[in-house]
This record gives structure tokens, C-alpha cells and sequence, in this order.
């Protein structure tokens, strides 16, 4: 099915699914996928943990085609000795495209108390990897420019606002 303005193709409707615009019929070029929803976020370290208060603990997100973004605040209710790498999962994971095509940094924003911090909000780098499920998070302005979010820098009550748009494979 084909919708047209003054002659001219517009969108349409394939068979196989899916819609194309302006005359363009190739399925692989058709949008074909929207989805939006929420769900529980989990924040993973290298060594140690971070748990979430119960009531802000999910994220929501919207898919549109291969492209994901997802959004909320996450707050913190306990630390037991978190260190190194701090990851939150993701509800698809990202793409593995050429030449790293698929990684991404997003900039975010968190407000901490941790031991090695003084308390305040500060910028979080949202580091996406390919062929992964998760985000990978920094903070910026702290000990040697920029250090992950279990290094003492999250204690409880701090907050996180995120806010990451990525790419998957299909």
C-alpha cells in the first residue's frame, strides 16, 4: 500500500512488513521495529556493590528501528566497597559495527556524597561499548580527571540521571 501527495510517493506500506518513504521499497532500508517500555535497572561493579532504592530503580526506554535511547533517575541506597569498572544494564544490546562505529559517549548528570568527593552534582560520562548490554559510567572533575562512579565517589542517597542513546544490531 502506497500513500501519495501531487503524484509523488510518500510512505508505504511493504508486504514483508515495515515502512519506507519517498519511493524507496527496499526492506532493508524499512523501519520495522518501535517498541517502548521500562525496566530494572542493576548497577554492577568490578569489585564490591551498589544497590538501588526499590523505588527508583527503573529506567524506561523507547526503540525505534535500531535505535535506542533510555532515560531515568536511579538513586542509590547502599555501598558495600565499591571499586573500579561501574556498569548499569541496558535493555538491548549494543550494536558491534565496523571500526567502532557503535561506541558512544553521552553526557549525563549525577549528584554524589561519597568519601572521595565533595558533595555535589557533577557531570557523568555514559560510555556505551559494542556487543555489550550495559553503560559504562564515569564522573568528571574528580581524582585524575574522571574515575568510575564505585571509587569512592557513591554512597547512599547519591542520584543518578541517565540518559544514553545507542544503536543494536537489528
Amino acid at each position: 500500500m502506497a500513500f501519495q501527495v501531487a503524484g509523488a510517493e510518500k510512505a508505504r506500506i511493504l508486504s514483508t512488513g515495515g515502512i519506507t518513504f519517498n519511493g524507496d521499497t527496499s526492506t532493508a532500508n524499512s523501519l520495522d521495529d518501535y517498541e517502548e517500555g521500562d525496566y530494572d535497572a542493576t548497577v554492577t561493579c568490578a569489585s564490591g556493590s551498589i544497590t538501588l532504592d526499590g523505588t527508583f530503580n527503573r529506567l524506561s526506554y523507547t526503540k525505534v528501528g535500531r535505535l535506542v535511547q533510555v532515560n531515568g533517575q536511579l538513586k542509590i541506597s547502599a555501598v558495600s566497597s565499591p571499586t573500579g569498572a561501574t556498569t548499569i544494564n541496558l535493555p538491548f544490546v549494543v550494536g558491534n559495527f565496523t571500526d567502532t562505529a557503535g561506541a558512544a559517549t553521552c553526557p549525563g548528570l549525577g549528584y554524589f556524597n561519597g568519601s572521595a568527593i565533595t558533595n555535589g552534582s557533577y557531570v557523568v560520562y555514559q560510555e556505551v561499548v559494542e556487543n555489550t548490554g550495559y553503560v559504562r559510567l564515569y564522573v568528571k572533575g574528580t581524582i585524575n580527571g574522571a574515575s568510575n562512579i564505585g571509587d569512592d565517589i557513591t554512597a547512599a542517597n547519591s542520584e543518578l540521571y541517565i540518559n544514553v542513546t545507542y544503536q543494536t544490531e537489528t
